[in-house]
């Protein structure tokens, strides 16, 4: 996802958890994580409440 959608997401679900009643505690942008041999990267990460939102998601099997 390009930079310019991606700041244009942000604040429609920092609202959304908002309107759910989660407070956003923690965002990371280009979260990056390896497991298994699979390895993703996400464009946002935002954690709240126990909840977790994840835009971009996507995992890849080593090669």
């Amino acid at each position: 996802m390009g930079e310019f959608v991606e700041e244009q997401v942000m604040p429609c679900a920092l609202r959304l958890m908002q309107e759910w009643g989660i407070e956003v505690h923690e965002t990371y942008p280009r979260a990056r994580a390896k497991r298994d041999g699979r390895s993703a990267e996400i464009d946002r990460l935002l954690v709240g409440d126990g909840m977790r939102l994840a835009n971009g998601a996507g995992f890849q099997a080593r090669a």
